[in-house]
């Protein structure tokens, strides 16, 4: 998802994403490059931290710290992604990323994560009332 995310910000190429029910971990990044960016109002947005399983959980310390460091690029240039989106600090992202933060769609649109809000039909009222 990073390098995706990359390549559209290296390459300009204006982007729309709509966020249909929920948008989390990488998919916050993708939808951070998006020119427009839309959600439906039963959306939700999951920050949480990276998170990376080698396919060999014996690790040396040598393999621990080069994931380690790996690890903490990916963190930084995530956050980054999502700040300059929102014009908000990476630290701030960073921070919601620790405690797992969650937002529905007002939340999300307040926080300029999203620019609109798209609407659903009433689910209470049949389609023959």
């Amino acid at each position: 998802a990073i390098a995706f995310c990359e390549l559209v910000m290296l390459k300009k190429i204006p982007i729309e994403v709509n966020v249909f029910f929920s948008a989390d971990s990488a998919a916050i990044a993708i939808l951070s490059v998006g020119k427009k960016r839309r959600a439906t109002s039963s959306s939700s947005f999951l920050f949480h931290p990276i998170v990376r399983t080698p396919g060999n959980v014996r690790l040396s310390e040598k393999d621990m710290i080069f994931h380690a460091k790996d690890l903490a690029h990916s963190t930084k240039f995530y956050c980054d992604i999502i700040a300059r989106a929102t014009g908000k600090k990476s630290e701030e992202i960073a921070r919601l990323m620790d405690v797992g933060c969650t937002m529905n769609a007002e939340e999300a649109k307040e926080f300029r994560l999203i620019h609109e809000i798209i609407p659903l039909p009433d689910l209470e009222s049949s389609p023959d009332n």
